[in-house]
């Protein structure tokens, strides 16, 4: 995802909207689709994990279902 916000901000571009006006913001549009369709995958895939009872989180963190372990 940073990637792509790299892309959407850098001037050089694979289709220059100097150049071809509108049709050069295909390729920024193409962008955004790709990372969209990932993020959707990723909840997507996260959903059926959490119904399949595995919890996926960020390592170092807590789940609030866990209990203290003081």
């Amino acid at each position: 995802m940073g990637g792509a916000a790299l892309y959407l901000i850098s001037p050089i571009d694979l289709v220059p909207e100097a150049i071809l006006g509108p049709l050069g913001l295909v390729d920024d549009a193409g962008v955004v689709a790709a990372v969209v369709l990932f993020v959707y995958k990723l909840v997507k895939a996260r959903r059926i994990l959490a119904d399949g009872g595995i919890e996926v989180g960020r390592p170092g963190r807590r789940s609030p279902r866990e209990p203290d372990r003081r």
